[in-house]
């Protein structure tokens, strides 16, 4: 194994409980864990649930052992790894609106609109910036969902405090 691999093997096993990389490894463990499963023919040891061993040699109890290890792999890999990756997908978005939210509170910082670049007719002259807009607040810059869930969170986050 090459040091990449290394490192990120052991970020995602070593990863800060019920974060979005937490879900994403657990979610491929899960994978991984079914294909094998399935790989090593656990799928025929099924049959005990009909009250039959897989094979001649085989006893309905290491059957049900074997089908019953199959069965968490498949159900696992089929309701609980893309739970697992949604549940991921939805912290990150979460993670960024926050972080945007927290960035741009409200009329704390002004933004300067880019204007139109004039081109230097002359070599000896310089490239200008001529303003064309007034300056914006980041409130009006922000798409107005985003300005109305920002001051939400915000509120809550006021109310949560007291």
């Amino acid at each position: 194994m090459n040091a990449w691999k290394q490192i990120w093997v052991r970020r995602v096993v070593r990863a800060e409980l019920f974060s979005p990389m937490w879900f994403v490894g657990r979610a491929l463990l899960i994978t991984i864990f079914y294909f094998l499963c399935n790989a090593a023919g656990l799928r025929e040891q099924t049959t005990f649930l009909s009250g039959t061993a897989a094979g001649a040699g085989t006893s309905l109890n290491s059957s049900a052992v074997l089908g019953m290890t199959y069965l968490v792999a498949y159900f696992g890999f089929v309701l609980v790894a893309p739970i697992f990756l949604l549940a991921a997908l939805l912290m990150i978005g979460f993670q960024r609106k926050k972080m945007l939210c927290t960035l741009l509170p409200g009329d704390a910082h002004e933004v300067k609109a880019i204007g139109i670049i004039k081109p230097a007719v002359n070599p000896k002259e310089s490239v200008s910036i001529e303003d064309s807009q007034p300056q914006k607040k980041p409130s009006e810059i922000l798409a107005r969902g985003e300005q109305t869930a920002c001051a939400e969170s915000q509120k809550s986050q006021v109310t949560h405090d007291d």
